[in-house]
């Protein structure tokens, strides 16, 4: 909580945090980090199916949540935008930030840049924070604030496993190389093969369970749970196995590596190298390369990695999830930035330092 000077007493505001929904599969992490940092910053969550920024479009309702009076270092606010898209938006809201105190934007896919970008869309910002060091450079020249770098991370601490003992084999979802085929054929081909295959869960729906949870974050605790009881899950770069909604030749790392690394899960297939952040903290024992074109080739290299596999490593990889990876890690640096004391992330951050000194005794 921050605490305003209103007329000589003090009152206690919440931070807001603020994301959209787009009930999309692949967006699942990011939906669970909003809800995750709102209640880590002791913040309000103002979620919906719209992109980020529209939501700042309500300002009235925002400002009718605060005093009338103009406050200069009013409500701060933390924006979880998926591109420099939602960011471009803000330019058709006229005075949106002015009830607000401090503002941060955290830009998730900043690999995506534009020469078309105006600078005066980043000058109400008090900071920005972007996904890869290789786009610092960028963000810099268009703001007048600082540009940190938080990169990819996971729920590890609740949403992960340090289990040895594995259901199955293996988890083949989203993108594959062409020769692979849909996953649903991947995952069908190598059943047939004698491999065990964790199913999915299915896309999110339009309704959730009536639990006032995002649906979208249901879905993503349902797959990581399909993480947890998978020995190796399957993920490519997108330059390896590319798709329509992917960039061309900027590999980065996305929570196909955070969350299989969180649930203690190793990775199949060919890793974004080229992104820094990745290739800086990633584990490589987390990691089994290969450049298979086809399921045929596939298959013999699957069953001896298998073979091969030593149960404890499990536990190893989810223990550098928490220690590396943990989304408390990036959210501490946020609520220093926004001076929030920020009394829940700092009891997780003791629990997550109890939870991996216990592992490494084990």
């Amino acid at each position: 909580m921050v605490g305003l000077e209103l007329g000589g007493g003090t009152k206690k505001y919440s931070p807001y945090v603020i994301a959209a929904d787009p009930l999309s599969g692949g967006w699942g992490p990011i939906v669970h980090l909003a809800t995750l940092s709102a209640r880590m910053l002791d913040a309000e969550l103002l979620l919906s199916r719209e992109p980020t920024i529209r939501l700042l479009k309500q300002t009235r309702k925002l400002r009718s949540l605060l005093s009338r009076k103009r406050i200069d270092d009013g409500r701060p606010a933390l924006i979880i935008a998926r591109s420099i898209g939602d960011v471009a938006l803000l330019a058709d809201i006229p005075d949106w930030r002015s009830s607000l105190g401090h503002v941060a934007v955290w830009i998730i896919d900043s690999f995506w840049h534009s020469s078309k970008m105006p600078h005066s869309v980043f000058r109400n910002f008090d900071q920005i924070y972007v996904s890869s060091r290789d786009d610092c450079a960028y963000f810099s020249a268009l703001a007048d604030c600082p540009v940190d770098v938080l990169p990819w991370g996971t729920d590890a601490l609740d949403t992960g496993s340090a289990a040895c003992e594995r259901e199955k084999d293996l988890l083949c979802l989203g993108r594959m190389p062409a020769g692979w085929g849909k996953a649903e054929t991947a995952r069908e081909q190598l059943s047939n093969r004698g491999f065990q295959m964790e199913m999915p869960p299915p896309p999110p729906g339009k309704t959730g369970k009536g639990n006032g949870q995002s649906v979208t974050s249901e879905r993503h605790i349902a797959l990581m749970q399909s993480y947890c009881r998978s020995k190796i899950s399957v993920a490519h770069n997108n330059v390896f196995a590319p798709s329509t909604y992917t960039h061309a030749t900027r590999e980065y790392m996305t929570a196909r590596w955070t969350d299989a690394l969180a649930a203690g899960c190793l990775v199949l297939g060919m890793p974004p190298w080229k992104d820094p952040e990745f290739a800086e903290l990633y584990p490589e024992e987390g990691l089994i390369e290969t450049p298979a074109a086809t399921l045929e080739e596939l298959a013999p290299v699957l069953r001896s990695e298998l073979d091969a596999l030593d149960p404890s490593l499990h536990m190893r990889l989810h223990r550098i999830a928490l220690e590396r990876f943990d989304w408390r890690h990036r959210l501490l640096k946020v609520a220093d930035d926004m001076k929030i004391e920020a009394a829940p992330l700092k009891a997780d951050l003791e629990r997550l330092r109890c939870r991996v000194k216990e592992l490494a005794s084990a």
